[in-house]
């Protein structure tokens, strides 16, 4: 996930824990890390990105619809890594975070598709 907000882990890891997850006592570091379960046990985890930056090059990446483009400075912003198996708790969980915070929070797939937030389509999202 990358955001505008040098805060987006703490962001994240608190909204995650007031939702009943569970967090690591690291704010910050290799093991910053807050994950939570949903009613079927399935697992939504974000590690907190040690150096904050996006380890892909924008010319590697791709916009989710043609209606959209990269949002202006992704490789400048804040980012944190989700480690999720199941697309459509994936694309709940993110759309969620994005409408607690009220900030624009996007998506980059492990196809370098860039998606915001609200928008990740979890029939075409690839984890």
């Amino acid at each position: 996930m990358a955001a505008n907000d040098d805060e987006i882990f703490a962001k994240v890891r608190q909204f995650l824990i007031d939702e009943g997850g569970e967090a690591s006592l690291d704010l910050t570091g290799p093991n910053a890390v807050v994950q939570i379960l949903d009613d079927d046990g399935r697992m939504f985890t974000v590690f907190a990105n040690e150096d904050g930056v996006l380890d892909i090059d924008d010319d590697e990446l791709a916009v989710a619809s043609e209606k959209a483009s990269l949002p202006q400075g992704l490789a400048d912003m804040a980012t944190c890594y989700v480690e999720c198996r199941w697309a459509d708790l994936f694309a709940r969980t993110v759309r969620r975070l994005e409408e607690a915070l009220a900030e624009p929070i996007w998506v980059i797939d492990s196809d370098g598709v860039v998606w915001p937030a609200a928008s990740v389509d979890p029939t075409r999202v690839m984890l």
